[in-house]
């Protein structure tokens, strides 16, 4: 999934505020897209409900790993 977000999520300098500049960042709404089509390709590879298409469940797995990766 690294790969992925690697791959389809574009890392650029992006504007905070009004005067403020982000180096080096990402929108999650590009990391989103980019894991949802990621789970949506893979559905026989995860065991979930019935709804496991949904956007929703693309923001928990990037909070799940937000978390994981900002502990250590």
């Amino acid at each position: 999934m690294i790969e992925v977000l690697r791959q389809d999520v574009s890392v650029k300098r992006r504007r905070v505020g009004r005067h403020r500049v982000q180096e080096e960042s990402f929108s999650g709404a590009d990391a989103v897209n980019a894991v949802y089509k990621f789970l949506r390709e893979r559905t026989d590879n995860f065991t979930t409900t019935h709804d496991n298409n949904r956007r929703d469940k693309a923001v928990k797995v990037l909070r799940l790993f937000s978390v994981s990766f900002f502990q250590k």
